[in-house]
């Protein structure tokens, strides 16, 4: 008699094969749901480290109305400290604009009743909305890698770094970002519009620090 001939090779081939098809659909959608994290958080990152950069300078020249050897005002030096971290940026993020203003208690621009910071705070400042209270705006320029000098006022004369309490220096920036697939989420892209209804959404940070104390020879 001769003997049943078995399928058990063929059978466990075809398990692998479906298993296969159902596991790497989720494997590949885990791997790229790290590498979007990874680049998302790193741009983040780098956002957050830029404001502080800014901030921290900011604080430190305050006053600076661009009459020294350098010829750059307290906006330029904050400027140049902000371009060279956001250098680090990740491929798919772009900085669109920095808001330079005095914090008010909360830490945020404009009067203490304001305690947001978006995209209707860049276009109020940006319009000169807040200059009572001093803010700028500046808008990135990728040829210089640098962000040129927009709307707002704040002049340098207006700081008060000779009676306490200091006047407060923040320093926001403003990201887009794109991810490498859309499977994740849209573009988050930050435009200011003309209008406050049209506004977008996008990466925002910032930092406050206070002005350093003038030189006595200057209050």
């Amino acid at each position: 008699m001769r003997p049943r001939r078995t399928h058990t090779g063929t059978r466990q081939r075809g398990a692998v094969m479906v298993e296969t098809v159902l596991f790497l659909p989720v494997v590949v959608l885990l791997v790229f749901g790290v590498v979007e994290f990874s680049f998302a958080y790193q741009a983040s990152s780098v956002l957050a480290d830029a404001t502080r950069a800014a901030a921290r300078e900011g604080g430190a020249v305050g006053g600076d109305d661009g009459t020294d050897a350098d010829g750059k005002d307290y906006v330029g030096h904050i400027n140049d400290a902000a371009s060279i971290v956001l250098k680090k940026l990740p491929r798919g993020a772009k900085p669109e604009y920095m808001m330079i203003y005095k914090a008010n208690e909360a830490g945020f621009p404009g009067p203490d009743s304001n305690t947001s910071l978006d995209a209707a705070s860049l276009f109020i400042c940006g319009f000169n909305g807040w200059n009572a209270q001093g803010c700028r705006t500046l808008a990135w320029n990728p040829t210089t890698e640098k962000f040129d000098p927009q709307g707002g006022s704040w002049p340098a004369a207006a700081h008060n770094r000779c009676t306490q309490p200091y006047d407060r220096i923040g320093v926001a920036i403003f990201l887009s970002y794109e991810p490498l697939t859309n499977i994740f989420g849209p573009v988050l892209r930050f435009e200011k519009p003309g209008t406050v209804p049209d506004l977008g959404s996008g990466m925002t940070d910032h930092a406050v620090f206070a002005f350093e104390p003038a030189p006595l020879g200057e209050c």
